[in-house]
């Protein structure tokens, strides 16, 4: 249900980015005319090493699948696809480590790439950009040592009427789409696992789930379905054919999660998992902000409902469906730990009884505080070890407990 629910926000609260397109650093780009010569003797630099956000470049929506052995991206690449220039034998962080390949078959299977562009989309732009590869491509001296070649490259062409950066044409998305459109690569043809239709699945996702390396994941990404040893197959399929997924599918549950994890009051850190919760439609209420820093005029109202015994889920205007999941990630591979799927009326109400079960009337007699969740995880470990963060099956429980209304485990009273 999970994948579903994600694909159902993709659906309804999202605009999708073009198909198979990440938001990726891009530091350089080349600034050239219709004709394929350079406008400046050095690329624009998009980096701004004081900046975490663009320390490695400005993000762009570019071309973008995860490799496999040596395969070429349209238009954007790093220099050894580009121009033939060899990177650095160890990835920076948060780079997407490759094997080691030929730099001179790399160079040919891009331009072969851009040929193939050319020839379906018939955009001049592109046309730009292949005559100044072969006319005008700097070498790794004229580049200057400060040139970093594992770093994003495309291209500005400019016009009479503008500039515009290539990837960004139509034609060249619908292009890019069309290559890698699994039915085109012999995929086996299975039932979805989301929508249930009966369409060729990916062999492998597309996509990768970014937001997840303070909880395991790596910095290029994770993935969400995967299966590369023998213990992860069943029935004989390997790879992303464990869960069939089409690709329309697969382009949505992923685009939802990244958004999901990218996002200020979707997704929270506690301890050794990563949550991310939604609802249905936009709502005001704010989970997080009741469970982190609950306002008391907020749990007086919840507990007064509580007292009264009128039942939340009965009121009209909460039945919004809400969902909820607890991920970490392991080996390149996300980790599902919990899925919640309920509506916001019975979340209050739960809520209301999570906040009554704790009440502790003060030393001196003074009224009982909320306390927020953050700080009963905290309270499971030991001053000594003060450093170490509540395991994710504690914070999961907890969280559960909250918004699910279920007992916590008796192995929970010890700590």
């Amino acid at each position: 249900m999970l994948l579903q629910r994600l694909k159902e926000y993709a659906g309804t609260r999202m605009t999708l980015p073009p198909e198979n397109y990440d938001s990726l650093p891009v530091r350089y780009i080349f600034e050239i005319d219709l004709q394929g010569r350079p406008l400046k003797p050095a690329p624009s630099c998009t980096a701004d090493k004081a900046n975490k956000a663009t320390q490695r470049g400005e993000r762009r929506l570019t071309p973008y699948v995860p490799r496999t052995g040596d395969f070429a991206f349209v238009l954007a690449d790093h220099a050894e696809y580009v121009f033939g220039i060899p990177r650095p034998k160890t990835p920076k962080r948060g780079e997407e480590p490759e094997p080691p390949g030929d730099v001179s078959n790399r160079k040919r299977l891009f331009r072969e790439r851009l040929e193939r562009c050319f020839a379906a989309t018939g955009a001049p732009e592109v046309e730009a950009v292949r005559l100044f590869l072969e006319h005008h491509a700097p070498t790794a001296e004229q580049l200057g040592p400060d040139f970093d070649p594992a770093a994003t490259i495309t291209f500005r062409v400019h016009t009479s009427t503008g500039a515009v950066i290539p990837t960004d044409l139509p034609a060249v998305q619908a292009f890019w789409a069309a290559e890698n459109d699994p039915e085109t690569k012999g995929a086996e043809v299975l039932q979805c696992v989301v929508c249930g239709e009966t369409r060729p699945a990916l062999q492998r996702m597309q996509g990768k789930i970014k937001g997840l390396t303070a909880v395991g994941g790596q910095g290029a990404g994770t993935a969400i379905i995967s299966a590369d040893k023998d213990a992860f197959e069943s029935y004989g399929l390997e790879n992303s054919y464990i869960a069939p997924t089409c690709r329309d599918c697969a382009r949505g549950f992923t685009a939802a999660l990244n958004d999901l994890l990218a996002g200020e009051r979707s997704r929270r850190l506690i301890g050794g998992a990563m949550f991310v919760y939604w609802t249905r439609q936009p709502v005001s209420f704010d989970l997080w902000e009741m469970l982190s820093q609950p306002a008391p005029e907020q749990v007086s109202a919840l507990l007064e409902t509580v007292r009264a015994g009128r039942s939340l889920a009965l009121d009209t205007t909460d039945t919004t469906a809400f969902y909820a999941a607890a991920l970490t990630a392991t080996g390149g591979r996300v980790v599902v730990r919990d899925w919640i799927d309920t509506t916001l009326g019975e979340v209050k109400e739960h809520l209301g009884r999570w906040f009554l079960r704790q009440q502790v009337t003060g030393a001196w007699g003074e009224p009982p505080e909320a306390i927020p969740l953050w700080k009963l995880a905290a309270a499971t470990i030991s001053k000594k070890r003060k450093n170490e963060q509540p395991p994710a099956a504690l914070t999961t429980a907890l969280l559960r407990c909250a918004i699910a209304g279920t007992h916590l485990h008796a192995g929970l009273l010890a700590q």
